[in-house]
């Protein structure tokens, strides 16, 4: 039909060009013509007539073909999408399934990056994957502009938030990132991890209830090197829902938690803190469910406490994983005393066990409260194999 139009396109203008008006007064012949009895003016209006009609054939050939090419456009357009389907019948997949695909993928591996991969298989698996919430809910943000889209695109899964601001500005000033800290606050409820550089953060917000992470399984704090300890106000006295708390670089005296609650808390890990900071947290926290201490690359230093502390650490504990905190062992070891139901020590990355003084760690004679038949176990491991804890669920 394309062929057709274009034939009668092309004969249509050449005969156009044909009778092409030419004025006849310009011509040699204009006298005789004029003197000349004829036809002339009947014949001129005719032929004009014909040029006319010719015109308005030619404009609708002109738009006819138009529309054809347009549709021919689109005919191999979709021929291309059904060779493309005939070749790859996952392009017909329903979005919902693909969905699920990308959900128990980033599930499994933790990452959301492994589902990039996926999204350059067809148009159909990209829409898919951007439209699920799995994909979204594990991604880092380096700018706080990002984080309602970040909120808008994981909705209604949970997330993982990483808040990261400066620990010198006072308690005067307004906090940094506004945008960030009112994300936070207005998503709270689906926040699964939460990890903050400055624990003095959580007291500074003004929360809408007093329950503000009822989904927060784990709540990471880091107090840093330069982080004054006596401006450390109270954390918020209900997170109800915490299972992990993880403690950083509290090195400092009076780092307590100002009886904080954790009724459901089973695991406390703590990194490069004191043996002194652990004890005033351990003595201010209240967690009925406390079972395991973790501790690694602790800094080194001795405990300044007396026999007794003001108040009583949660004496549920059972287990104790130390790793790579050698010195801070040696100096850990008075503490057994206040954990009556302590049941194993996990040791690793100690180096070599000769530079220590293992008979004194395996003596337990100054802890009275512990019988005989009930001694803790020391489990000298290696950092690949640890029996407890496996190094793809250490947060540290």
């Amino acid at each position: 039909m394309k062929s057709t139009l274009d034939s009668a396109l092309s004969v249509l203008q050449n005969a156009r060009s044909a009778m092409a008006d030419v004025p006849l007064q310009e011509t040699l012949f204009d006298h005789v013509l004029r003197t000349t009895p004829s036809d002339r003016p009947t014949r001129r209006r005719h032929l004009q007539a014909t040029m006319t009609e010719m015109d308005e054939t030619i404009n609708c050939v002109r738009a006819m073909h138009e529309v054809v090419a347009s549709m021919l456009d689109t005919l191999r357009r979709k021929r291309a999408d059904l060779h493309h389907a005939l070749l790859s019948p996952t392009h017909s997949l329903p979005i919902e399934l693909l969905q699920r695909v990308f959900s128990m993928v980033v599930g499994e591996a933790g990452r959301s990056d492994v589902v990039l991969p996926l999204t350059h298989v067809c148009s159909s698996w990209r829409l898919a994957a951007l439209g699920s919430g799995h994909l979204w809910e594990n991604i880092d943000l380096l700018k706080a502009s990002s984080l309602s889209e970040l909120a808008a695109r994981s909705a209604p899964h949970p997330f993982s938030l990483e808040l990261r601001l400066p620990l010198t500005w006072g308690l005067q000033q307004a906090p940094p990132n506004s945008q960030m800290i009112q994300f936070k606050l207005s998503d709270s409820s689906r926040l699964k991890h939460l990890s903050l550089s400055d624990a003095s953060i959580l007291s500074r917000l003004k929360f809408p209830n007093k329950s503000p992470f009822p989904n927060l399984e784990s709540l990471s704090l880091e107090a840093g090197l330069i982080f004054d300890p006596n401006s450390l106000p109270p954390l918020p006295t209900a997170l109800n829902s915490v299972v992990k708390l993880t403690i950083r670089h509290w090195d400092r005296p009076r780092c307590q938690m100002n009886n904080a609650q954790w009724p459901r808390l089973t695991s406390l890990y703590f990194k490069n803190s004191s043996v002194t900071s652990v004890m005033q947290v351990l003595d201010g926290i209240m967690a009925p469910h406390l079972s395991t201490l973790l501790f690694t690359q602790m800094m080194d230093g001795s405990w300044t406490g007396s026999n007794h502390i003001m108040g009583m650490p949660p004496r549920n504990i059972r287990e104790i994983v130390v790793v790579d905190s050698s010195r801070f062992l040696d100096s850990f070891m008075g503490t057994l005393r206040f954990f009556p139901n302590l049941t194993s020590i996990v040791l690793a990355r100690l180096g070599d066990a000769s530079r220590y003084r293992w008979p004194a760690l395996v003596s337990f004679e100054s802890c009275p409260m512990i019988p005989d038949t009930e001694r803790p176990t020391l489990l000298l491991t290696s950092a690949s194999s640890l029996p407890v804890f496996s190094w793809s669920h250490c947060p540290m």
